[in-house]
């Protein structure tokens, strides 16, 4: 867990990587949610139980609780080939445990975490790092997600973001189903998921939501026909159980992939005052410069002649190890598990 500021307009940010938990768990590993300006952006769905309320299911849980709930996709971590972690077996859940591979936090504008989850899915290791930086160009804190998936074989990638509030602009061109709707899926969760809209592009993507007076961006770093699928719960629910919130979800299909994200909070907008300020993110590009199994270097660049490149350590933690990242006839070196140049600090 990471925290920036105090009261309200504090920011944290929350990845699990832990053990299952018998039958409360949730295939979820390496899962993360964003909380900012009071509220929690970047929510899972939670659990499917509308409590005490005796006309639903008698309060009970739901069916949709084991059926999307507790599912993978129903969470903000990378799902693969469309399956739950563990198959959705509890039993091979509960054998196996998430590693910490390292925390971050001894500098304010630089805090960063990392986890390990290999074999959730079989044949699919994952890694998993976030950070929470502070830049004096910007005046919120930002996400920046790297998720680093391997495999022998080319498997389907989906990275979801779940959000609330508005959608209100992409820069990716995409199809809407305004006609007709099927589900994203038959299993596993997708069942839930009316597939709205899609579209493909091998460049940066950017999406931006309104929640709660504030704009939220993701961008994201392209890759060769990435498909970017805007999805809503409430498929498959005869009884509107399921709360309706949307979500966006990348794809690829690849055998080693790096999903790198930046969440930027930005604007401000009052209804009542019918002000809109800052709708448009001010970072405008995330790429990734190289990424083997000794680390991953992902650039950053946005107004203001902003650009970071931020280094991560894939191999064995180590605080005072120096690291050499290659890409072809390029090399990248830094020191310690994570490094960040170019950032402004605030003053």
């Amino acid at each position: 867990m990471l925290r920036s500021g105090a009261g309200e307009g504090a920011s944290m940010l929350f990845m699990k990587y832990g053990v299952h938990g018998e039958g409360h768990g949730h295939f979820d590993k390496l899962h993360f949610s964003f909380f900012e300006n009071g509220r929690e952006v970047i929510p899972d769905y939670g659990f499917s139980r509308w409590i005490n309320i005796e006309p639903k299911f008698g309060g009970r849980y739901l069916p949709e609780n084991d059926s999307y709930a507790m599912q993978t996709i129903a969470h903000n971590t990378v799902v693969v080939d469309g399956r739950t972690q563990n198959g959705g077996v509890e039993r091979a859940a509960e054998a196996m445990s998430g590693k910490r591979h390292f925390f971050e936090a001894g500098d304010a504008n630089v805090q960063a975490m990392s986890a390990r989850a290999d074999g959730y899915s079989p044949g699919v290791n994952m890694q998993r790092t976030m950070l929470l930086l502070r830049d004096r160009r910007l005046p919120y804190p930002v996400v920046v997600d790297l998720v680093r998936v391997t495999s022998e074989t080319a498997r389907q990638y989906d990275w979801p973001v779940h959000f609330r509030g508005q959608m209100i602009a992409s820069n990716v061109p995409y199809t809407s189903a305004s006609t007709a709707q099927a589900p994203l899926g038959e299993g596993f969760g997708y069942q839930h998921l009316w597939k709205e809209a899609s579209g493909t592009t091998d460049s940066t993507v950017k999406v931006t939501w309104l929640d709660g007076g504030r704009f939220y961006s993701v961008i994201a770093a392209g890759a060769p026909n990435t498909e970017l699928v805007f999805a809503r719960t409430g498929a498959s629910d005869p009884n509107f159980n399921l709360i309706v919130e949307p979500m966006v979800v990348l794809r690829r299909r690849a055998t080693d992939h790096v999903f790198a994200a930046v969440v930027e909070p930005h604007g401000f907008f009052n209804e009542a005052q019918e002000r809109s300020v800052e709708a448009r993110p001010r970072i405008s590009g995330v790429r990734v410069l190289a990424s083997d199994a000794a680390g991953s270097v992902v650039e950053v660049t946005g107004e203001g002649g902003l650009r970071w490149v931020v280094h991560v350590n894939n191999g064995t933690a180590s605080r005072s190890a120096t690291h050499v990242v290659r890409s072809g006839a390029t090399s990248f070196t830094f020191t310690g598990n994570v490094s960040v140049t170019g950032l402004e600090p605030p003053r």
